[in-house]
Protein backbone atom coordinates (compact mmCIF):
# COMPACT_ATOMS: atom_id res chain seq x y z
CA UNK A 1 0.00 0.00 0.00
CA UNK A 2 1.43 3.39 -1.00
CA UNK A 3 2.29 5.97 1.64
CA UNK A 4 -0.21 8.82 2.07
CA UNK A 5 0.74 12.23 0.71
CA UNK A 6 0.85 14.82 3.50
CA UNK A 7 1.68 18.41 2.62
CA UNK A 8 3.26 20.56 5.33
CA UNK A 9 1.42 23.84 6.00
CA UNK A 10 3.72 25.45 8.59
CA UNK A 11 7.39 26.42 8.75
CA UNK A 12 7.92 25.88 12.47
CA UNK A 13 11.13 24.17 13.53
CA UNK A 14 10.94 20.53 14.59
CA UNK A 15 13.95 19.75 16.80
CA UNK A 16 16.09 16.75 15.90
CA UNK A 17 17.16 16.36 19.53
CA UNK A 18 17.64 12.95 21.13
CA UNK A 19 15.61 14.22 24.09
CA UNK A 20 12.37 12.30 24.45
CA UNK A 21 9.35 14.53 23.96
CA UNK A 22 5.65 13.97 24.47
CA UNK A 23 4.10 14.54 21.05
CA UNK A 24 0.38 14.86 20.31
CA UNK A 25 -0.99 13.52 17.00
CA UNK A 26 -4.45 14.41 15.72
CA UNK A 27 -6.72 14.45 12.67
CA UNK A 28 -9.10 17.41 12.75
CA UNK A 29 -11.92 18.85 10.70
CA UNK A 30 -13.93 21.92 11.75
CA UNK A 31 -12.98 21.70 15.42
CA UNK A 32 -12.77 25.39 16.38
CA UNK A 33 -15.31 24.77 19.17
CA UNK A 34 -13.49 21.97 21.03
CA UNK A 35 -9.81 22.50 20.18
CA UNK A 36 -8.94 25.49 22.42
CA UNK A 37 -9.64 23.72 25.71
CA UNK A 38 -8.21 20.39 24.59
CA UNK A 39 -4.93 21.88 23.40
CA UNK A 40 -4.58 24.18 26.41
CA UNK A 41 -5.17 21.25 28.74
CA UNK A 42 -2.75 18.88 27.02
CA UNK A 43 0.06 21.43 26.79
CA UNK A 44 -0.48 22.40 30.43
CA UNK A 45 -0.19 18.72 31.38
CA UNK A 46 3.11 18.24 29.56
CA UNK A 47 2.68 17.85 25.79
CA UNK A 48 5.68 19.37 23.97
CA UNK A 49 4.34 19.71 20.43
CA UNK A 50 1.42 18.86 18.16
CA UNK A 51 1.32 17.18 14.75
CA UNK A 52 -2.11 17.67 13.18
CA UNK A 53 -3.63 16.64 9.86
CA UNK A 54 -6.33 19.09 8.81
CA UNK A 55 -8.95 17.15 6.87
CA UNK A 56 -10.43 20.03 4.88
CA UNK A 57 -11.62 22.37 7.64
CA UNK A 58 -13.86 25.23 6.51
CA UNK A 59 -13.95 27.07 9.85
CA UNK A 60 -11.04 28.65 11.79
CA UNK A 61 -9.42 25.35 12.77
CA UNK A 62 -6.38 25.66 10.51
CA UNK A 63 -5.73 29.30 11.41
CA UNK A 64 -6.00 28.37 15.08
CA UNK A 65 -3.44 25.60 14.66
CA UNK A 66 -1.01 27.69 12.63
CA UNK A 67 -0.95 30.43 15.28
CA UNK A 68 1.31 28.45 17.65
CA UNK A 69 4.97 27.64 16.93
CA UNK A 70 4.62 24.31 18.77
CA UNK A 71 2.06 23.13 16.21
CA UNK A 72 2.98 21.36 12.97
CA UNK A 73 0.11 21.22 10.50
CA UNK A 74 -0.36 19.01 7.45
CA UNK A 75 -3.04 18.59 4.81
CA UNK A 76 -3.75 15.28 3.11
CA UNK A 77 -3.84 14.57 -0.60
CA UNK A 78 -6.18 11.59 -0.21
CA UNK A 79 -9.59 11.08 1.41
CA UNK A 80 -10.50 10.25 4.99
CA UNK A 81 -11.96 6.84 4.12
CA UNK A 82 -8.95 5.94 1.96
CA UNK A 83 -6.72 6.73 4.94
CA UNK A 84 -8.67 4.24 7.11
CA UNK A 85 -10.31 7.07 9.07
CA UNK A 86 -7.01 8.94 9.38
CA UNK A 87 -5.06 5.92 10.62
CA UNK A 88 -2.60 5.89 7.72
CA UNK A 89 -2.02 9.64 8.03
CA UNK A 90 -1.06 9.43 11.69
CA UNK A 91 0.99 6.26 11.25
CA UNK A 92 2.98 8.09 8.57
CA UNK A 93 3.55 11.09 10.86
CA UNK A 94 4.51 8.92 13.84
CA UNK A 95 6.94 6.92 11.70
CA UNK A 96 8.69 10.17 10.80
CA UNK A 97 8.28 12.26 13.95
CA UNK A 98 7.37 9.82 16.73
CA UNK A 99 10.31 7.40 16.83
CA UNK A 100 11.82 7.43 20.32
CA UNK A 101 9.09 9.68 21.71
CA UNK A 102 5.96 9.16 23.75
CA UNK A 103 3.06 9.74 21.37
CA UNK A 104 -0.45 10.76 22.38
CA UNK A 105 -3.22 10.19 19.82
CA UNK A 106 -6.47 12.08 20.34
CA UNK A 107 -9.52 13.35 18.53
CA UNK A 108 -10.63 16.89 19.30
CA UNK A 109 -13.46 15.56 21.47
CA UNK A 110 -11.27 13.21 23.54
CA UNK A 111 -9.44 13.83 26.81
CA UNK A 112 -7.05 11.23 28.24
CA UNK A 113 -7.07 10.72 32.00
CA UNK A 114 -5.54 8.08 34.30
CA UNK A 115 -5.44 7.34 38.05
CA UNK A 116 -4.18 10.45 39.83
CA UNK A 117 -4.23 12.62 36.69
CA UNK A 118 -5.44 15.55 38.78
CA UNK A 119 -1.98 15.89 40.35
CA UNK A 120 0.35 13.86 38.12
CA UNK A 121 1.43 15.38 34.80
CA UNK A 122 1.65 13.37 31.61
CA UNK A 123 5.46 13.69 31.80
CA UNK A 124 5.50 12.18 35.29
CA UNK A 125 3.08 9.48 34.21
CA UNK A 126 5.19 8.44 31.21
CA UNK A 127 8.26 8.43 33.47
CA UNK A 128 6.51 5.78 35.57
CA UNK A 129 5.61 3.79 32.44
CA UNK A 130 9.26 3.90 31.37
CA UNK A 131 10.40 2.74 34.82
CA UNK A 132 8.16 -0.34 34.75
CA UNK A 133 8.83 -1.22 31.10
CA UNK A 134 5.39 -0.38 29.72
CA UNK A 135 5.14 0.88 26.15
CA UNK A 136 1.52 2.05 26.13
CA UNK A 137 -1.70 2.62 28.04
CA UNK A 138 -4.95 0.76 27.44
CA UNK A 139 -8.00 2.95 28.09
CA UNK A 140 -11.75 2.75 28.35
CA UNK A 141 -13.47 5.10 25.88
CA UNK A 142 -16.15 6.71 28.05
CA UNK A 143 -19.02 8.60 26.42
CA UNK A 144 -19.82 11.75 28.42
CA UNK A 145 -23.21 13.47 28.21
CA UNK A 146 -25.39 16.01 30.01
CA UNK A 147 -28.67 15.80 31.91
CA UNK A 148 -30.33 17.97 29.26
CA UNK A 149 -31.44 17.27 25.67
CA UNK A 150 -28.48 17.07 23.32
CA UNK A 151 -29.58 20.17 21.40
CA UNK A 152 -29.66 22.11 24.70
CA UNK A 153 -26.25 20.93 25.90
CA UNK A 154 -24.62 24.34 25.66
CA UNK A 155 -20.87 24.68 25.43
CA UNK A 156 -18.65 27.70 24.76
CA UNK A 157 -15.25 27.63 23.12
CA UNK A 158 -12.45 27.27 25.67
CA UNK A 159 -14.62 25.97 28.52
CA UNK A 160 -14.05 22.67 30.31
CA UNK A 161 -16.47 20.23 28.62
CA UNK A 162 -16.92 18.38 31.93
CA UNK A 163 -19.02 21.34 33.05
CA UNK A 164 -21.46 20.61 30.23
CA UNK A 165 -21.20 16.80 30.05
CA UNK A 166 -20.62 15.34 33.49
CA UNK A 167 -22.48 12.01 33.22
CA UNK A 168 -21.64 8.54 31.92
CA UNK A 169 -22.79 4.91 31.84
CA UNK A 170 -20.64 2.30 33.57
CA UNK A 171 -22.24 -0.92 32.31
CA UNK A 172 -19.74 -2.03 29.66
CA UNK A 173 -18.70 -5.60 28.88
CA UNK A 174 -15.34 -6.95 27.77
CA UNK A 175 -15.48 -8.39 24.27
CA UNK A 176 -13.01 -9.75 21.73
CA UNK A 177 -13.22 -7.88 18.44
CA UNK A 178 -11.29 -8.12 15.20
CA UNK A 179 -9.09 -5.78 13.21
CA UNK A 180 -8.11 -6.39 9.60
CA UNK A 181 -4.78 -4.71 8.87
CA UNK A 182 -5.00 -3.81 5.20
CA UNK A 183 -1.33 -2.83 5.17
CA UNK A 184 -0.11 -6.33 6.10
CA UNK A 185 -3.20 -8.26 5.01
CA UNK A 186 -3.55 -9.83 8.46
CA UNK A 187 -6.58 -10.09 10.76
CA UNK A 188 -5.94 -9.66 14.49
CA UNK A 189 -8.15 -10.31 17.52
CA UNK A 190 -8.38 -7.25 19.77
CA UNK A 191 -9.45 -6.79 23.39
CA UNK A 192 -12.09 -4.11 23.75
CA UNK A 193 -15.34 -3.11 25.48
CA UNK A 194 -18.91 -2.70 24.25
CA UNK A 195 -22.16 -1.44 25.72
CA UNK A 196 -22.71 1.79 27.62
CA UNK A 197 -24.80 4.74 26.53
CA UNK A 198 -24.56 4.15 22.78
CA UNK A 199 -25.91 0.64 23.18
CA UNK A 200 -28.67 1.79 25.53
CA UNK A 201 -29.86 4.78 23.48
CA UNK A 202 -28.90 4.07 19.86
CA UNK A 203 -28.77 0.27 19.81
CA UNK A 204 -25.22 0.17 18.43
CA UNK A 205 -22.17 -1.68 19.75
CA UNK A 206 -19.02 0.25 18.78
CA UNK A 207 -15.65 -0.68 20.24
CA UNK A 208 -15.23 1.40 23.41
CA UNK A 209 -11.49 1.12 24.00
CA UNK A 210 -8.43 3.15 23.03
CA UNK A 211 -4.66 2.91 23.20
CA UNK A 212 -4.03 6.66 22.98
CA UNK A 213 -0.61 6.79 24.64
CA UNK A 214 2.39 4.81 23.40
CA UNK A 215 6.14 4.95 23.08
CA UNK A 216 6.30 4.69 19.32
CA UNK A 217 8.09 1.81 17.65
CA UNK A 218 7.61 0.75 14.04
CA UNK A 219 7.04 -2.87 15.10
CA UNK A 220 3.77 -1.97 16.86
CA UNK A 221 0.46 -2.52 15.06
CA UNK A 222 -2.23 0.01 15.93
CA UNK A 223 -5.81 -0.97 15.13
CA UNK A 224 -8.10 1.34 13.19
CA UNK A 225 -9.64 3.78 15.65
CA UNK A 226 -6.70 3.03 18.00
CA UNK A 227 -8.95 0.52 19.80
CA UNK A 228 -6.04 -1.81 20.59
CA UNK A 229 -2.33 -2.21 19.90
CA UNK A 230 -0.63 -5.44 18.87
CA UNK A 231 2.61 -5.50 20.88
CA UNK A 232 1.23 -3.58 23.86
CA UNK A 233 3.27 -4.16 27.01
CA UNK A 234 0.91 -3.05 29.76
CA UNK A 235 1.73 -2.50 33.42
CA UNK A 236 -1.84 -3.20 34.52
CA UNK A 237 -3.04 0.40 34.71
CA UNK A 238 -6.21 1.19 32.78
CA UNK A 239 -6.95 4.80 31.92
CA UNK A 240 -9.98 6.46 30.39
CA UNK A 241 -10.59 8.63 27.36
CA UNK A 242 -13.45 11.00 28.14
CA UNK A 243 -15.47 11.40 24.93
CA UNK A 244 -17.24 14.74 24.49
CA UNK A 245 -19.11 14.13 21.24
CA UNK A 246 -22.64 14.88 22.46
CA UNK A 247 -22.73 18.69 22.64
CA UNK A 248 -25.31 20.98 21.01
CA UNK A 249 -23.61 20.66 17.61
CA UNK A 250 -23.89 16.86 17.50
CA UNK A 251 -27.12 16.69 15.42
CA UNK A 252 -25.80 18.99 12.69
CA UNK A 253 -22.47 17.15 12.56
CA UNK A 254 -24.26 13.80 12.18
CA UNK A 255 -26.32 15.18 9.29
CA UNK A 256 -23.20 16.57 7.60
CA UNK A 257 -21.21 13.36 8.02
CA UNK A 258 -24.11 11.36 6.58
CA UNK A 259 -24.06 13.56 3.47
CA UNK A 260 -20.26 13.47 3.10
CA UNK A 261 -20.16 9.63 3.27
CA UNK A 262 -16.62 9.64 4.68
CA UNK A 263 -17.40 7.25 7.55
CA UNK A 264 -18.37 4.10 5.71
CA UNK A 265 -16.79 1.91 8.41
CA UNK A 266 -19.32 3.29 10.94
CA UNK A 267 -22.19 4.01 8.54
CA UNK A 268 -24.67 1.91 10.53
CA UNK A 269 -23.77 3.76 13.72
CA UNK A 270 -24.32 7.17 12.12
CA UNK A 271 -27.58 5.98 10.56
CA UNK A 272 -28.72 5.01 14.07
CA UNK A 273 -27.79 8.47 15.37
CA UNK A 274 -29.71 10.16 12.58
CA UNK A 275 -32.77 7.94 13.02
CA UNK A 276 -32.92 8.54 16.78
CA UNK A 277 -32.53 12.31 16.44
CA UNK A 278 -35.17 12.44 13.70
CA UNK A 279 -37.57 10.34 15.74
CA UNK A 280 -36.96 12.33 18.92
CA UNK A 281 -35.53 15.83 18.26
CA UNK A 282 -35.40 16.53 22.00
CA UNK A 283 -33.42 13.38 22.75
CA UNK A 284 -31.78 13.34 26.19
CA UNK A 285 -29.09 10.74 26.97
CA UNK A 286 -29.41 10.91 30.75
CA UNK A 287 -31.31 8.20 32.64
CA UNK A 288 -31.76 7.08 36.29
CA UNK A 289 -28.61 4.93 36.32
CA UNK A 290 -26.35 7.66 34.90
CA UNK A 291 -23.30 8.35 37.07
CA UNK A 292 -21.92 11.85 37.63
CA UNK A 293 -18.16 12.19 37.12
CA UNK A 294 -16.31 13.21 40.28
CA UNK A 295 -12.65 12.33 39.91
CA UNK A 296 -10.25 9.55 38.92
CA UNK A 297 -10.85 7.69 42.19
CA UNK A 298 -14.56 7.57 41.34
CA UNK A 299 -13.81 5.91 37.99
CA UNK A 300 -11.67 3.32 39.74
CA UNK A 301 -14.51 2.63 42.17
CA UNK A 302 -16.94 1.79 39.34
CA UNK A 303 -14.38 -0.28 37.40
CA UNK A 304 -13.81 2.10 34.48
CA UNK A 305 -10.16 2.71 35.43
CA UNK A 306 -7.62 0.52 37.22
CA UNK A 307 -4.52 1.27 39.25
CA UNK A 308 -1.79 -1.04 40.59
CA UNK A 309 0.01 -1.23 43.96
CA UNK A 310 3.24 -0.07 42.29
CA UNK A 311 1.52 2.97 40.79
CA UNK A 312 -0.24 3.75 44.07
CA UNK A 313 3.19 3.86 45.74
CA UNK A 314 4.49 6.09 42.94
CA UNK A 315 1.58 8.48 43.48
CA UNK A 316 2.23 8.55 47.23
CA UNK A 317 5.89 9.38 46.60
CA UNK A 318 4.99 12.14 44.11
CA UNK A 319 2.22 14.12 45.84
Amino acid sequence: MSQPVLNRCDENRIPESSKCELRLFMVVRNEELRLPHLLASYFERGVDRLFAVDNGSTDDTREMLLADSRHHVFEAGDGFEASQSGRLWLLSLMARYGQGHWCLIADADEMLIYPGYERLSLCEFTRFLDEVGANGLYCHLLDMYSDRPIRETNYERGADPLRSCAYFDADYQKVVGTFHDRIEGVEYPIDTHAGGMRSRVFGVEPYCSKVPLLRYDSSLVLARGWHDMIGLQSCGIQGAVLHFKYLWDFPSRVELDAKRSERRNVADEYAAYLAALTREPGLCLHHPDSIRFKNSDGLIDVGVMKSTPAFDRFLAENP
